[in-house]
């Protein structure tokens, strides 16, 4: 974004020179100012009028003379009323890379020794806790090789290929990821579940997704 249109979009939505200020001493850098606009924005789609608000709002206790508290139900609103009938599609849609794994792991810089390994490992001649501490080069080695859980989404996808249920407990053969060579055992996986602590980390993924389309709006990014 250009000066010139970060200075059209401050003019636009009214922002003056104390109240950039305030935000930039508070934020630090123009990105969370149009963010914040943003958020106004989205926020202001809700009519003080709108009867489902107000009576949300009074179920709430939330007072409308209250900024902070109002700017604090409105996202709650959006969440609650707006969002939540999404959850469950979007919770199958990022059930995949919810889900956490734990692997058995060696990371080796040597295809040889790699091969060498593996053919130890195939054969029951060793385990990969043996082998972790003297030779594997990440932290696995002081874990008996033990990696994880770690989210689905964080792996390669080279990784993420053979991170499924048919694959638990078999050996997968050497492969290359970023220069390393991984040998691994899909030990467990943990299958995410929609539990209520889940579902508001869901909620707010899907509220930042609408806060950014409003800037997107807002930037002329569409």
């Amino acid at each position: 974004m250009d000066l010139a249109q970060l200075e059209r979009i401050l003019n636009e939505y009214g922002k003056k020179d104390e109240w950039i200020l305030q935000h930039l001493t508070n934020t630090g850098n123009w990105r969370s100012i149009i963010y914040n606009i943003g958020q106004e924005k989205l926020l202001s789609e809700i009519d003080k009028n709108n009867i489902q608000y107000l009576n949300y709002k009074e179920d709430k206790g939330g007072k409308e003379d209250d900024p902070d508290r109002s700017e604090d139900l409105r996202k709650e609103f959006i969440k609650e009323e707006w969002l939540k009938p999404q959850i469950k599609d979007y919770f199958y849609k990022r059930k995949r890379d919810l889900d956490q794994v734990v692997y058995s792991m060696l990371r080796l810089s040597d295809i040889g020794l790699a091969e060498e390994l593996y053919l130890r490992l195939k054969n029951d001649e060793s385990s990969i806790s043996e082998l972790a501490h003297k030779y594997s080069l990440g932290p696995e080695k002081y874990t008996k090789g033990i990696v994880g859980p770690m989210p689905l989404s964080k792996a390669n996808e080279q990784i993420r290929a053979i991170s499924n249920k048919e694959n638990i407990g078999k050996l997968n053969k050497p492969i290359v990821v970023q220069n390393t060579i991984i040998i691994s055992i899909v030990e467990h996986i943990i299958e995410a579940t929609l539990t209520q602590e889940m579902e508001q980390k869901l909620l707010e993924e899907l509220f930042n997704i609408e806060l950014q389309k409003t800037v997107n709006v807002i930037t002329g990014s569409q």
